[in-house]
């Protein structure tokens, strides 16, 4: 844009150069013209009944000449006779010679004829060193107005021109100091918005990629948060046919069975205990004891006493002081894990070499389950249910941004790994 810019106001100046020299010069031959008519005219009027001038009006027109403002200007001057002689001329050689010239017939005629000539033959010797020359024919009239000669001179329009060039030139200067500066400070403007979108575009590519990137973490996320929902709708699910499985087969069948022994106190009474029992068993898996004010390590010794009580197995533990800062939620899924995997223990390993260890690994609460049974722990075997089983404990460590690691060996049993961030919080 600023080269078209600069393009257009080139060509404008040049052409506008043109015209004003071209007008300059028209304009300045126009008046010299008027000029010569006038100093020629009173002293060539015996030419109206003589073929020659008198020599005093010879004297009184070189005078005359000689003594106006044009004479830097005015090279040649030739009189003419209306039938092509030349009566006067600055080179006194050309005297009395005859030509045919239209020029000549045209001024007889009333016209003023202008001619440009880069080397002219009727220039003489003293035209041949300027490169260009205005031919002038003016009509020369007597007092009446008739035609009585011809007066012929030559410009030099060097000397027209170079003025004229002098102050195109300055103008031009002038033009192109005052373009430099104006164009200066808006190059810069323009190079520093240049440079300004630049690193802008380069931020707006960083951003784009940033947001694709995010984009795709939280559709990830959303994915995970999906399957996580899921898990827990049928992890909740199972625990729900689990709940009524067990008290289906538990409490149901000794009030049952108290409800037909009814007759015999002592028995009835002792299947109410029974069953008070087994319902405390059931709740105590339900609902969460209270481990506000217990240690994470407390927490994970609770789930193995209760375990213990529960089962009349034994569980070896190796439970570190976890001395950091846990949240009540996560020593409530570390208790959950335990309970769980004891659980799945006792149902598919039959509670063989069951052992609990808690400790730090770089901020990491580190819980590891083994057992020495011969099954899958998530395996239900005689048709017993499974519980949440593998997946609840799953999810919970998912849902702490935690990680499970399950180990088998054949004929060894199963170990049971789960690593959790006590520093972050839960993902659902």
């Amino acid at each position: 844009m600023t080269l078209l810019l600069i393009l257009f106001l080139s060509v404008g100046g040049v052409l506008q150069s043109r015209l004003i020299t071209a007008t300059l010069v028209d304009n300045t031959t126009r008046v010299a013209s008027i000029y010569m008519e006038g100093i020629i005219s009173p002293h060539v009027q015996s030419l109206k009944t003589s073929r020659r001038l008198l020599p005093d009006e010879q004297f009184q027109l070189e005078t005359s000449i000689a003594d106006t403002g044009l004479r830097t200007q005015i090279q040649q001057i030739k009189i003419w006779l209306p039938d092509g002689t030349i009566a006067y001329a600055s080179d006194q050689s050309q005297i009395g010679r005859r030509f045919d010239s239209e020029s000549v017939r045209r001024a007889v005629n009333g016209e003023t004829v202008r001619n440009f000539d880069d080397d002219t033959e009727h220039q003489g010797d003293s035209a041949h060193h300027y490169s260009a020359i205005l031919e002038t024919y003016i009509p020369i009239r007597d007092p009446g107005g008739h035609v009585i000669a011809v007066g012929e001179f030559y410009q030099d329009l060097d000397a027209i021109r170079d003025p004229v060039f002098v102050a195109i030139a300055g103008n031009w200067a002038i033009r192109v100091v005052l373009g430099i500066a104006a164009v200066t400070p808006l190059f810069f403007i323009i190079l520093k918005a240049d440079r300004y979108i630049a690193v802008q575009r380069r931020v707006m590519r960083v951003n784009h990629r940033r947001s694709v990137k995010l984009a795709r973490q939280n559709l990830v996320l959303s994915i995970e948060a999906d399957k996580l929902r899921r898990h827990a709708a049928r992890a909740n699910e199972e625990l729900l046919s689990r709940v009524g499985a067990d008290l289906h087969d538990g409490p149901v069948q000794l009030l049952t069975l108290a409800a037909l022994n009814a007759a015999d106190p002592p028995m009835a009474m002792q299947l109410l205990r029974e069953a008070t029992h087994e319902l405390r068993c059931i709740a105590s898996g339900l609902v969460l004891p209270e481990l506000r004010d217990l240690t994470a390590g407390d927490a994970v010794r609770l789930a193995v006493t209760r375990h213990e009580q529960n089962t009349g197995t034994t569980v070896e533990r190796n439970i570190a002081e976890l001395s950091v800062g846990i949240s009540h939620e996560l020593k409530a899924c570390m208790y959950r894990v335990v309970q769980e995997a004891l659980r799945n223990i006792v149902r598919h390993a039959g509670g063989r070499g069951q052992k609990v260890a808690a400790s730090l690994d770089h901020g990491t609460v580190v819980i590891r389950i083994d057992d020495a049974g011969q099954a899958r722990p998530t395996e239900a075997r005689d048709g017993q249910n499974p519980g949440i089983g593998l997946q609840g404990v799953r999810n919970r460590v998912a849902a702490f941004n935690g990680t499970l690691e399950i180990r088998r060996v054949p004929g060894k049993g199963t170990t049971l790994i789960a690593r959790l961030p006590p520093d972050l919080a839960p993902a659902l």
